[in-house]
């Protein structure tokens, strides 16, 4: 989560993930009034030493060089690290991740901005022999752009998408999002922050690598030296906390959902008295619709 000071930590099993993250902007830290409760389902980062460029399986070629641990990382240590890039356009530092046919990624990182001005860009990206997904990223202007190139089909299929979030104090996150195509084998990708072909150094803060499976780019999950996993959230209550939160005769059911990542129709909120009679319901239908549903002992 991002907590009221602004900074992402990981919290205990069992206990609730009170996200401040906009709300208000993360700019805008430390925070006032309430947080959002963050909920999402489980996630798995297949990035390796997320937040050491320098430590294998991370290397670094064309004149790239890695300076670690040079600054203030969003969870608010010493642990980021700053990424040269030579006036080589090949030059990058990269990893080699093995990935499936016919599934969407999203790869992800934090970067921060050094010196660079605006329109100095450089790329974030899936490298592959079947295709390239990249997303061309201006610090200074806090954007990117994306693109994906290869093989239809055998190499990729869609298009390549991505957003930009801002974490306050210089710190953006950057996701690319691409679906592999039906190609023998994605194991010799590379994610790897590279140069433009601007023929010109550039110099940023990284933390925070992530590849995962999804449309979105989930809460980040740290990794060292193996894929690390994040269990789903699953919240409840009952008992005393509910009648002290929502009164017998009435009340408000809340749910801020993001739908990007729901290709089918599923329930976001059941409230019930225990059995199918009474209960209502906020759901995702058909076409992303969403529903609210009261069902009592007779109808709906």
């Amino acid at each position: 989560r991002v907590n009221s000071s602004g900074l992402i930590e990981s919290v205990a099993s069992g206990v609730p993930r009170l996200d401040w993250y906009a709300t208000p902007a993360a700019q805008d830290l430390p925070a006032t009034g309430c947080p959002a409760l963050l909920v999402e389902a489980s996630g798995q980062n297949l990035a390796l030493q997320s937040e050491a460029f320098d430590i294998s399986p991370w290397s670094v070629q064309f004149s790239a060089t890695v300076s670690a641990n040079t600054a203030i990382s969003p969870d608010g240590t010493q642990n980021a690290d700053t990424i040269n890039l030579a006036a080589d356009n090949d030059s990058r530092v990269r990893q080699s991740i093995t990935l499936n046919n016919l599934t969407t990624y999203t790869i992800s990182c934090f970067y921060k901005n050094i010196a660079l001005t605006a329109g100095q860009t450089f790329r974030m990206r899936f490298n592959h022999a079947l295709f390239v997904a990249t997303a061309t990223i201006d610090l200074a202007a806090g954007t990117a752009t994306y693109i994906l190139t290869g093989t239809p089909g055998t190499g990729y299929s869609g298009t390549a998408t991505g957003r930009v979030d801002n974490y306050g104090n210089g710190w953006y996150r950057v996701s690319l999002t691409f679906t592999t195509g039906s190609g023998v084998s994605f194991a010799s990708g590379l994610f790897e922050p590279a140069n433009n072909n601007s023929g010109a150094a550039r110099s940023f803060y990284a933390w925070g690598a992530q590849v995962e499976t999804g449309s979105v780019a989930t809460t980040y999950i740290r990794t060292t030296t193996a894929v690390a996993s994040r269990a789903a959230d699953t919240i409840s209550a009952s008992g005393a906390l509910v009648s002290s939160l929502i009164g017998q005769t009435e009340g408000t059911i809340y749910a801020e959902v993001d739908l990007r990542n729901w290709t089918a129709s599923g329930r976001i909120l059941t409230c019930s008295n225990g059995t199918s009679d009474e209960r209502l319901m906020i759901q995702v239908g058909a076409n992303r619709t969403l529903q609210a549903i009261v069902t009592t002992a007779s109808a709906d």
